[in-house]
């Protein structure tokens, strides 16, 4: 229980405080969208520098 004093020591309220829960599990599950995404930005970076050190090469 949590009891609420004003600046005279008045019990100006009472709150009854249960068990603690289970936190509710957020984001734990896994992202498969996100992993090809990652994986196909990636690849794209990869041929993107492979182009670029070509191109330097010509000139």
């Amino acid at each position: 229980m949590i009891i609420y004093v004003d600046a005279n020591g008045n019990v100006i309220g009472k709150v009854k405080v249960g068990k603690a829960g289970q936190l509710p599990q957020t984001g734990a599950k896994n992202n498969e969208a996100g992993i090809f995404g990652l994986a196909l930005a990636s690849i794209a970076g990869f041929f993107g520098l492979a182009a670029g050190k070509k191109r330097k090469k010509n000139d």
